[in-house]
């Protein structure tokens, strides 16, 4: 995830470092952490608000995604319940040879 220093700490979960590279025109950080690769940006206002767009845009895409999938997943679900059913309507049950229903 990325975190943006401030407080409270906001996660974006929607977007990665090349969405946020591209919202900051490729520009150096502003700063970076002694002993790892994390950098640190001075983002203004029209900055921000494009990474909080493009990050709830990013998560309704993915949202409606699943639950497309979802959907579709529960269609053939019904669909193979549906057949088993007209399937098991078919049969005739026979217990010790005598016609059971």
């Amino acid at each position: 995830f990325i975190r943006i220093a401030s407080y409270p700490t906001i996660k974006l979960n929607g977007i990665n470092w090349i969405d946020v590279s591209n919202i900051l025109n490729n520009r150096e950080p502003d700063g970076k952490f002694i002993g790892c690769s994390n950098s640190t940006y001075i983002v203004t206002e029209e900055e921000w608000n494009q990474l909080i767009s493009l990050n709830d845009k990013k998560c309704n895409e993915k949202l409606i995604k699943e639950k497309s999938e979802s959907i579709e997943r529960y269609k053939k679900i019904v669909q193979a319940c549906e057949s088993q059913e007209k399937t098991i309507h078919k049969r005739r049950v026979y217990c010790k040879g005598k016609r059971m229903e």
